[in-house]
């Protein structure tokens, strides 16, 4: 991207990022995400998805002995890329929030790829250029290709975690669509008649699309049929089963195991379960068959009745829920493509018996690469519903006649969006984000990585077709973990903390959001899928919490009004109030293991769930249960509820002094406690981040030191943090790189440096901001980075430079806690209260007296020059300067 004229004057894409081997270089435009081959391949696209509409084309993972892999080539976009028949080879990936670069040679060529996509578009835009680096002799070349693009249309279920998609090696899938060319040469891959989904649906037995029939003798294996039909895993593991026509080219076999009410299909190599998604489905999958001990062991149990045909899930979460024939999404995905004018190929279709290759192919013949210069060919697509097949015709024929126009666009709306983001009172967002202005150049780079990897994130909410949470403002929504995976998962854990910064940005949508965490079931769910709205997931033990920290994010934000604004009869202080108090009866995991010691459960599921020991009564918990009653403590007092705001300060005594219980004395770390009086040692960051973020100003001296030596002897590493220490018993157990010793979640960072200055370590805080910069070349921050090269986690010379976790998402909102840091640590707007500067009070020339009022040891020197421009709070913007040897203050005070 160009240069930017409004602040900030460092946009991400001023820098080239390196995009590393660990994790699939990826993109999202808030509509789609595409991500691009991690094999020696310069042009694949292996996943194309635009949630919650069109279900990904994606490289297949299927086995040659289901499909025949030989035979099978839906696997990538475009396919078979030669140049002279030579496959280009690979070298690099360049990665920046408008495209991802692939640069390489073949035979005495240099080769680049760049892949964008328009600005909340349907729409893809593939460019691939020779360099011929010969002063004196021209190259004449020829470029093959084959051109699969295999998308379907899916309802908005089944996006919360992975993206529905299809079978790409599948023949009963790829028959399922058709390859047409227009006469203004555009390819059309569109699907034919849908196949009826099967979903869960509340019991009616009077309804005919919930009966269905199994083989007449019990145990006995054979297809589960209705009026003709078959049912089949039509979706690859990840999205709803379906009915299809009974043919024997690839039957599905089932069996009813009545002794554990299990459904399972013996023919498949892992002989896979009959699953409700998440035990709630509505969509239902087959999955890996679960063993009695396991948690969702019951999302796999169904009952079959032989006498009304209903197939119903036992499930704790589907109670009455049963198998229904849905025939009411009749709508068909329609891909279109097309060279460039410029480009000089042609295109046909592919005339085979293979009835697997249903695509078509690009030649580009005699293209000249001149001495000393360049020829590029360029490929575009666009993707929408069936009926609206005219304007995909229309749209890439003018993208490929507008190739130049096109492209810029698709850069320059992204920068006008970036920009956006923090320009005081524009038409994207109900709010902005602080300016940071500074010559550091590396928290230059930490801040605004921290804000792109938050904004990247950032999904249109097309449900029911209408804006009614925007109110006028683009209908984004940041969810946790990107491109494709939690498509529509808007967890609550990752909204927590990162809800300061949504709160600045964007009140309006967040404020929605925020109602909707606070209607569902915390005690069953931890996540809010944004396009059914309703609650998904499973139990999770910071649910409560997190749901707190982001109502009180907005109420810091916006003032009284907010906090006083009422639903039913509750405001939302009430509804802070019982979030408060849900570890002491308002929440039905939860028990008692003593006074003030609220135990979460036994399943490390519901917890970190890669740390077995990290279980029952966390000291990470019992320190947010204080802070919450604290902070609606001081809220009542303010509204001179002194009886009330009483209790709370009592029930957060018990709470804290449970708290300290757990502390193991001169270690810096805790322990967690078990029912039956043991404490185990969990040396985890988390506890760290969660007690000092909730009760920093009551850990006395000896121990906030003990526990900032702790982090730093056996979390920190050069560049980055390990989440859990390697000393922690249950280390060799834990195998993940977000909450394991293997790395950590990128959010760790920015608590851990926030934390840092919480406790008065604000030179270990800027070390350790300017140092996250480093993981910068990769591209933005991403769910987790590992710190070791290898599986050894005992061998410290196995440690390397911080690399995307191979088995996280490579995007994540978490990297938004970095810049957080910055704006809460460096520049002290940390706790402002939630009360307000005082409705009808005068504050211009009165800038001491505000800092004094909202600004964190102000006084104190950040070792760190800057301004934070453009600070919002309750009808006030103004700026904060931080100035070595001095401290802070406010300048620039506008009401």
């Amino acid at each position: 991207m160009h240069a930017c004229d409004i602040p900030p004057t460092n946009s991400p894409s001023d820098y080239n990022y390196f995009s590393g081997d660990q994790v699939i270089p990826s993109n999202n435009n808030g509509k789609g995400a595409y991500s691009v081959s991690m094999s020696d391949d310069i042009v694949g696209i292996t996943s194309l998805n635009f949630a919650a509409t069109f279900g990904k084309f994606q490289m297949s993972t299927e086995s040659a002995e289901d499909y025949n892999i030989d035979t099978c080539e839906h696997r990538k976009f475009p396919l078979n890329f030669t140049v002279d028949d030579v496959s280009p080879a690979l070298e690099e990936y360049l990665w920046k929030p408008h495209e991802i670069k692939r640069l390489g040679k073949t035979n005495s060529l240099r080769t680049e790829t760049n892949v964008r996509m328009g600005h909340l578009k349907n729409t893809l835009l593939l460019q691939f250029t020779l360099f011929n680096d010969n002063p004196v002799e021209s190259s004449t070349v020829d470029i093959a290709m084959k051109l699969p693009l295999l998308i379907k249309y899916y309802d908005s279920y089944g996006w919360e975690w992975g993206s529905p998609s299809p079978q790409s090696c599948d023949p009963a899938t790829v028959d399922s669509v058709e390859v047409l060319l227009d006469e203004d040469d555009v390819v059309l891959m569109c699907e034919k008649e849908k196949v009826v989904g099967v979903l869960l649906m509340p019991k009616d037995s009077s309804n005919p699309n919930q009966v269905f029939s199994f083989p007449e003798e019990a145990g006995s294996t054979g297809p589960i049929k209705q009026n003709g039909l078959c049912l089949v895993n039509s979706v690859s593991g990840v999205g709803t089963m379906g009915l299809e026509e009974c043919g024997e080219r690839r039957p599905t076999m089932f069996v009813y195991d009545s002794e554990n009410s299990q459904i399972t299909m013996p023919e498949e190599d892992d002989k896979p379960c009959l699953d409700a998604n998440h035990g709630t489905g509505p969509d239902v999958i087959v999955y890996s068959c679960h063993e009695p001990d396991n948690a969702d062991y019951t999302h796999q149990q169904f009952s079959y009745n032989s006498t009304d045909g209903s197939i119903c899930s036992l499930s704790n979460l589907a109670k009455n829920m049963c198998l229904e024939a849905k025939t009411t999404a009749t709508r068909r995905a329609c891909s279109g493509f097309k060279f460039s004018k410029e480009s000089g190929c042609v295109v046909s279709l592919e005339e085979t018996e293979n009835t697997n290759s249903n695509m078509a192919s690009g030649i580009c013949s005699n293209l000249v690469v001149p001495a000393n210069g360049e020829t590029s060919i360029e490929l575009l697509v666009q993707v929408d519903y069936f009926e609206n097949v005219d304007s995909v015709v229309a749209g890439v024929t003018d993208m490929a006649n507008n190739f130049g126009k096109f492209w810029s666009a698709a850069e320059d709306e992204k920068e006008e969006w970036w920009q956006n983001a923090f320009k005081v009172d524009n038409d994207e967002f109900s709010g902005w984000l602080p300016t940071l202005v500074t010559d550091d150049e590396e928290i230059m780079q930490s801040y605004y990585g921290g804000i792109a990897s938050f904004l990247l994130n950032g999904h249109l909410d097309t449900s029911n077709g209408e804006d009614k949470k925007g109110q006028g403002y683009s209908n984004l929504v940041y969810t946790a973990i990107g491109p494709s995976a939690g498509a529509s998962a808007l967890y609550m854990w990752d909204t927590g903390y990162t809800a300061d910064l949504w709160a600045m940005l964007d009140p309006v949508k967040l404020s929605y959001y925020a109602d909707l965490f606070l209607k569902v079931d915390r005690s069953m769910f931890n996540v809010v899928d944004f396009y059914t709205h309703e609650g998904g997931g499973k139990y999770y033990a910071f649910s409560d919490l997190a749901t707190f920290i982001t109502v009180n994010s907005l109420a810091k934000q916006l003032g009284p009004e907010y906090l006083l604004s009422a639903e039913k009869g509750k405001s939302k202080i009430d509804k802070m109030d019982e979030l408060s108090v849900a570890w002491n009866g308002g929440n039905p995991k939860v028990n008692l293991l003593g006074p003030g010691m609220a135990d979460y459960g036994g399943d490390s599921n519901n917890f970190l769930e890669c740390v077995p020991s990290y279980i029952h009564g966390i000291a990470a918990l019992q320190a947010g249960n204080t802070w919450m009653m604290r902070e609606c403590g001081k809220i009542w007092q303010s509204l001179n509820n002194t009886a009330r705001a009483e209790e709370l300060s009592e029930l957060s005594e018990s709470t804290f002094l449970a708290l300290e219980s757990l502390y193991v004395p001169g270690s810096g770390f805790f322990s967690a406690a078990y029912p039956n009086g043991s404490k185990i040692e969990v040396r985890s960051v988390v506890d760290f981040i969660s007690v000092v973020g909730s009760v920093h100003a009551s850990l006395d001296e000896k121990m906030a030191e003990e526990m900032v030596q702790w982090v730093k002897d056996e979390l920190l590493v050069d560049g980055w943090l390990r989440a859990l220490s390697l000393k922690d018993a249950t280390a060799p157990d834990s195998d993940r790189a977000d909450h394991g010793p293997m790395g950590a979640w990128d959010g760790w960072v920015g608590l851990t440096a926030s934390s840092f200055g919480r406790l008065g370590d604000y030179k270990g805080a800027l070390e350790m901001l300017r140092g996250a910069a480093s993981v910068l070349d990769e591209g933005p921050y991403s769910q987790a980075h590992r710190v070791y090269a290898n599986e050894e986690l005992h061998v410290e010379e196995g440690t390397t430079m911080p690399r995307k976790g191979g088995d996280q998402a490579s995007l994540a909102v978490c990297g938004g806690t970095i810049a957080s840091a910055v704006i809460d640590t460096l520049f002290g707007f940390a706790e402002p209260p939630m009360m307000g500067p005082g409705e009808g009070e005068v504050w211009k020339g009165r800038e001491e007296v505000l800092a004094a009022l909202i600004l964190e040891r102000r006084e104190v020197d950040r070792g760190f020059a800057g301004r934070l421009e453009n600070v919002r709070w309750q009808g006030l913007v103004f700026d904060i300067e931080s100035v070595v040897g001095e401290g802070l203050q406010i300048i620039n005070l506008r009401e």
